[in-house]
């Protein structure tokens, strides 16, 4: 595999979970700080909600 983000960072737990896709902590295995990842269920359907109510 190539540089890719899944690379960077590594799933710690699902910390919330919405209608577009679940939240994720992660650690970042270049710096070793914390963070959130969000995984959308369909980027279609969230795009078209954010084009929907003026975001994008």
């Amino acid at each position: 595999m190539d540089n890719s983000k899944s690379e960077e960072s590594s799933l710690l737990e699902f910390i919330g979970e919405g209608c577009f896709g679940k939240v994720a902590k992660c650690v970042n295995m270049n710096t070793n700080e914390n963070t959130a990842i969000k995984i959308l269920k369909d980027l279609l359907v969230a795009l078209n909600a954010l084009k929907g109510i003026g975001l994008l």
